[in-house]
């Protein structure tokens, strides 16, 4: 999704910097390119490339992009201190959320990102699972001009939702015959929603995005059309769909079944594919083709 990102701000009018800590080569260029005055590697320096963003921001918004790990908890003070605190237009990129880079170890994992950033104050935390959305938290961030982060997937390009996305959250299928809910993002939703196309003939399920980290993204569905409802969420428990739905259930006084999938300790897990630790957690397309079809 980040070629979406990419083509959608080489056709902006907007006026914005977007900086690069020497990561995304054969996919930048098309920026670099194309909009050179716009464009900004500053090496291997995700701390300076941080606070560097907040300071061209006082003038313009600007975009920090790397590697998920890197943009996020390299420089998680920076984007607390330089960027949040004085509410400035950062949007902080990062690639390969998850167990994205699997085959580099558990260094270049990001479960944590979404419960960091989603703990700072001003910070928009969008986890996009199509093409639309992407576009749709890129406008936001424009609009807006606040502290925004955009946790990018390798995402199907069938995967898409059929009207106007919205802010909160989004059905990606959805059967008025449907009594279990689905609710994911990012790849994991991209590969519920392969799973689903394929298997689920007498739409039992319907699936649910849970696009930007806030509780407001529960105020879409109603819920007493549900028996049960299930999560995926490739990140820790406290970053997940699951933490907030909780929460939002108990305070509304809902009661409904919750079955949750998400990351807990992965530091043993020995080398493999993005898949081979999403298996570990059962969360790989074979896992939820099991769980949900038997």
């Amino acid at each position: 999704m980040r070629n979406v990102l990419l083509k959608n701000l080489t056709e902006r009018k907007d006026d914005f910097l977007f900086i690069t800590a020497d990561i995304g080569y054969r996919v930048v260029e098309v920026l670099r390119d194309k909009l050179p005055d716009k464009f900004l590697n500053t090496g291997v320096n995700e701390q300076f490339m941080a606070s560097f963003a907040a300071g061209v921001a006082k003038t313009r918004p600007s975009f920090i992009y790397s590697i998920a790990n890197f943009s996020t908890l390299r420089c998680l003070e920076q984007i607390r201190n330089d960027i949040c605190l004085h509410n400035l237009p950062v949007c902080v990129v990062s690639v390969g959320g998850g167990f994205g880079y699997g085959a580099l170890g558990a260094s270049h994992h990001n479960l944590e990102d979404i419960a960091c950033l989603g703990a700072m104050p001003g910070m928009n935390v969008f986890m996009p699972s199509s093409k639309k959305e992407v576009e749709v938290a890129t406008d936001f961030f424009f609009e807006n001009k606040s502290p925004t982060y955009l946790r990018l997937s390798n995402l199907s390009i069938e995967c898409e939702v059929g009207n106007a996305p919205n802010l909160e959250g989004n059905f990606f299928i959805k059967s008025e015959r449907s009594k279990i809910l689905i609710i994911s993002n990012g790849y994991l939703l991209t590969s519920l929603f392969n799973v689903l196309q394929k298997n689920d003939k007498d739409s039992k399920y319907d699936l649910y995005s849970f696009f930007k980290f806030s509780e407001e993204s529960f105020k879409k569905i109603n819920f007493e059309n549900y028996e049960t409802i299930i999560t995926y969420d490739e990140s820790s428990f406290n970053g997940s769909s699951a933490c907030l739905l909780h929460k939002y259930l108990s305070d509304n006084e809902i009661n409904i079944k919750v079955n949750s999938y998400y990351v807990t300790d992965y530091t043993a897990i020995p080398g493999g594919s993005a898949e081979f630790y999403r298996s570990k957690f059962s969360m790989s397309q074979e896992d939820m083709k099991k769980k949900l079809f038997g």
